[in-house]
């Protein structure tokens, strides 16, 4: 399977495979449902190997909703050596998208401290952001303010940025935090005899139509759909309309979920449902 998936990816660079930690599952990042599929079916025609291909993943992302501050201290003596470190820190919520934190520092932060524990403070928070406390997933759109640092002398950097981290962590708990899922932009192309069934699936999958456009003899349905309620939407497409239909997708970006879908996607994940 590894060579197999090696020469896949030479051949296609969009392909992205890893191997997940703590599940041992070698996990294939694509393009969309019918890439995967096409990588699943070469895996078998041209490699000979039977793969079971698990259900694909929704790429989730996290926010959070108001202004929180916390403070940490990290005390350890290792050897003869005495490593303390005080840091207080506010995640706030910002309008514009950022996939990665914005990182500021208050006036009272002194320069010189800055200046030699600067890289181990943002390593911190940039590890913290890859995770996030409802599913693990990336959070954006947030900055983050250190307030107040203070650094024993001889600390090392890796303590440095195991405080700030523990401190981001406090910190993210207390907020209220939102699910942020991919909202993609759908373009299906339909006749006028089977505008209605696709219409009326959309509906139910939580699209939001914008326009219907009038192409030679064909109906085109423009709108935004969730990733999480297209998975599975070649097959029905086809069924509804006799295989005559086309669509396109792309990612548009990334929305807030609704409360009540929250709390059932989080219900799902912690095996409750």
């Amino acid at each position: 399977l590894d060579h197999a998936l090696k020469c896949l990816h030479r051949e296609d660079p969009s392909l992205k495979v890893r191997l997940d930690p703590d599940t041992g599952q070698t996990v294939l990042c694509g393009m969309g449902e019918l890439h995967i599929e096409i990588i699943h079916d070469r895996i078998k025609r041209e490699y000979g190997l039977e793969t079971y291909l698990g259900p694909l993943q929704v790429a989730y992302r996290e926010t959070i909703l108001n202004s929180v501050r916390a403070t940490d201290t990290l005390d350890r003596t290792l050897g003869d050596k005495r490593h303390l470190v005080t840091v207080e820190l506010e995640a706030k919520p910002i309008e514009t998208a950022s996939v990665r934190p914005v990182i500021e520092y208050a006036d009272s932060v002194s320069e010189d401290l800055l200046k030699a524990s600067q890289e181990a403070i943002e390593n911190g928070i940039h590890s913290v952001c890859l995770q996030g406390p409802l599913l693990g997933s990336p959070i954006q759109d947030v900055a983050i303010t250190l307030h107040s640092l203070m650094i024993h002398p001889g600390t090392s950097t890796t303590m440095i940025s195991a405080c700030v981290s523990r401190c981001l962590q406090k910190a993210l708990k207390k907020a209220d935090k939102q699910v942020l899922e991919p909202l993609m932009g759908l373009e299906v192309t339909v006749t006028k005899d089977y505008l209605s069934p696709v219409l009326a699936d959309l509906a139910q999958r939580r699209g939001n139509i914008q326009e219907i456009q009038t192409r030679q003899n064909n109906k085109v349905v423009i709108g935004f759909v969730p990733l999480a309620e297209i998975m599975g939407y070649s097959t029905v497409l086809r069924t509804l309309t006799s295989g005559s239909a086309t669509f396109a997708l792309e990612l548009a970006n990334y929305q807030a979920m609704n409360p009540q879908d929250q709390s059932t996607l989080l219900s799902q994940r912690r095996g409750f449902t």
